[in-house]
C-alpha cells in the first residue's frame, strides 16, 4: 500500500508475495542448509520434488518506467534464493532416495544372510545328529567286540587249564610206567625161576605199555590239536584286537575332525 501511494503515477506494480508458508508434510532443513532471506518476502514451503510436482513460478511482467532499483534487486535476490532452495531440496530428496534404496538393499542382504545362516545351522545340526548316531553305533560295536574278546579269553583260560591237567595226567602216567618198569625189574631180579610168569607179566606190561603209549600218543595228539586251537584262537584274538584298535583310532580321528 505504501508503494502504491508513493508510485501512483508510475503504472501497476508487482503483486505482493505470500507472507506465510504453506503447510505441507516436508522434512525441515537443518540450520546449516538455511540461507538468510529477506523478512519481507518469506519463501513458500515446496511439495515433494519430481518432474510433475514442480510448481510453476509465476513470471510477472516487468513494470516499465522508473522503478526503485533496490526493490527490483530484493525481488531478484528472493527469486534466486527460492530457486537455490528448490535445487537443495531436490538434491536432499535424491540423497534420501539413494539412502532409502541402500537401506532396502542392506535389509535384503541381511535377510538373505539370516536365511543362509539358518540353513547352515540346520545342516550342522543334521550332521551333528548323524555323527552322534555313528558314534552310538560304533560304541555298540565296541561293546559287542569287548564281550566277544572276554568270551574268547574265558575259553582260552579253560583250554589252558585243561592242557595243564592233561600234562599233569601225562606226567602221572609216565611216573606210573617208570614205577611199573622198576617193579618188573625188581621182580625179574628176585624171581629168576619164574621166567614164564615174568614173560607173561612182561607181555602184559608191554601190552599195558602199548596201551599207555597209545594213550600217550592220543594225549599228545589232543595236546597238539589243543595247541593248534590255542594258536588259532590267539591269532583270532590278535586280529580282533587290531580291528578294535583300528576302529577306535578311526573313531578318535572322526571325533577330532568334528
Amino acid at each position: 500500500m505504501d508503494a502504491q501511494r508513493r508510485y501512483q503515477s508510475s503504472g501497476p506494480i508487482l503483486p505482493d508475495l505470500p507472507r506465510t508458508p504453506q503447510s505441507l508434510n516436508l522434512p525441515t532443513p537443518t540450520s546449516s542448509q538455511l540461507m538468510p532471506i529477506d523478512a519481507r518476502f518469506p519463501p513458500p514451503m515446496l511439495p515433494p520434488i519430481n518432474a510433475q510436482s514442480l510448481p510453476t513460478i509465476p513470471v510477472f511482467p516487468l513494470r516499465t518506467g522508473n522503478q526503485p532499483q533496490m526493490f527490483d534487486d530484493s525481488i531478484n535476490q528472493s527469486l534466486y534464493k527460492v530457486k537455490q532452495l528448490e535445487s537443495r531440496l531436490q538434491m536432499t530428496e535424491i540423497s534420501n532416495r539413494a539412502l532409502l534404496e541402500e537401506v532396502i538393499r542392506l535389509q535384503t542382504e541381511l535377510f538373505n544372510a539370516i536365511r543362509q545362516s539358518q540353513s547352515i545351522l540346520q545342516e550342522e545340526r543334521l550332521s551333528r545328529q548323524h555323527i552322534e548316531n555313528n558314534i552310538r553305533i560304533q560304541n555298540d560295536v565296541i561293546l559287542q567286540l569287548t564281550a566277544r574278546i572276554k568270551r574268547n579269553e574265558d575259553v582260552f583260560n579253560d583250554e589252558h587249564q585243561s592242557s595243564l591237567s592233561a600234562n599233569a595226567s601225562v606226567r602221572g602216567l609216565e611216573q606210573q610206567i617208570a614205577a611199573i618198569q622198576k617193579e618188573y625189574v625188581l621182580r625179574r631180579d628176585t624171581q629168576s625161576t619164574s621166567v614164564d610168569g615174568i614173560r607173561k607179566q612182561l607181555g602184559e606190561t608191554n601190552m599195558q605199555r602199548e596201551q599207555l603209549e597209545k594213550t600217550q600218543f592220543n594225549i599228545v595228539e589232543e595236546l597238539r590239536s589243543i595247541r593248534n586251537r590255542l594258536e588259532a584262537e590267539s591269532s583270532n584274538f590278535n586280529s580282533l584286537t587290531n580291528e578294535v584298535r583300528q576302529k577306535t583310532r578311526k573313531l578318535e580321528d572322526d571325533q577330532r575332525l568334528t
